[in-house]
């Protein structure tokens, strides 16, 4: 079993450091995605984060009505830290919201893939990027404020990593052989 662990987390690594896919070019300016959405601090952004969970407390990975559930948890987590926007919460195919797999009640997991599009939080003041921060910075913000609103909802749950990912990443199809991959 632990082999199997071991396998899920070096392969998740794996695929977040060797990737090479290019953004799509930008139809009006010939840029790519990221450059463009620059312009927008409020834009949304396509993300890979792996997750782990200790999945006692929870009726499993996916959202399912009157369940307390990981995905309801992580949405809470990502609204408070302000990652989604208000009009977005509650509606996970709004942010493109998908998972490598799902767990069943009291099942816990470690290395478990979730892609979607994100506001990235702006590095030092909590508040929405801004075109002029790093966007490693971004990530980093947003992967820590994440983190503290789900410490602070007692979850036993915690994003290990946050990569920004082309907009075809998805990743239930990403445990695919020769999926696209998040790029670096």
């Amino acid at each position: 079993m632990a082999d199997d662990k071991t396998f899920v987390v070096a392969t998740a690594a794996a695929a977040a450091a060797t990737s090479d896919v290019p953004t799509a070019a930008g139809p009006e300016t010939g840029e790519p995605d990221a450059k463009r959405a620059r312009h927008n601090p409020a834009a949304k952004r396509k993300v890979a984060m792996l997750i782990a969970y200790n999945g006692a407390a929870y009726q499993g990975l996916q959202r399912n009505p009157g369940a307390t559930t990981i995905e309801d948890a992580m949405e809470k987590a990502l609204h408070a830290a302000g990652a989604i926007s208000e009009m977005n919460v509650g509606t996970l195919q709004k942010i493109s919201w998908s998972r490598a797999g799902r767990t069943d009640k009291g099942v816990h997991a470690v290395g478990q893939i979730i892609s979607c599009k994100l506001v990235l939080v702006a590095a030092g003041d909590g508040l929405q990027a801004e075109g002029g921060a790093s966007e490693q910075a971004e990530l980093a913000a947003t992967l820590a404020a994440v983190n503290a609103e789900l410490e602070k909802a007692a979850a036993e749950i915690r994003v290990l990593g946050l990569e920004r990912a082309t907009n075809a990443f998805c990743a239930q199809q990403a445990r695919e052989p020769g999926s696209r991959q998040p790029r670096r």
